[in-house]
């Protein structure tokens, strides 16, 4: 007999970035915003902030990681405007 031995759920807090393509305000599309999430892995994530300046996102995101007692994973490198 085999023990499953669940796969570890991770939290963290990401900044991501990228070009908006879909917007309720029309004035976002095709502008570049860098956006902070808090992941948990096999969770999904949730959408905390957003704008267009990456030294905005990391203190936000730090900011939240120390409430949160998380780490922060920046996948926005090479992604700069």
């Amino acid at each position: 007999m085999s023990e499953v031995v669940p796969f570890p759920i991770r939290s963290f807090v990401e900044i991501d970035a990228g070009t908006v393509t879909k917007s309720d305000d029309a004035a976002r599309i095709g502008r570049f915003f860098y956006f902070v999430n808090v992941v948990q892995m096999g969770e999904g994530s949730l959408g905390v902030w957003d704008g267009e300046s990456h030294s905005d996102a990391v203190r936000e995101a730090n900011a939240l990681a120390a409430d949160l007692s998380l780490p922060v994973v920046d996948n926005s490198q090479g992604r700069q405007n």
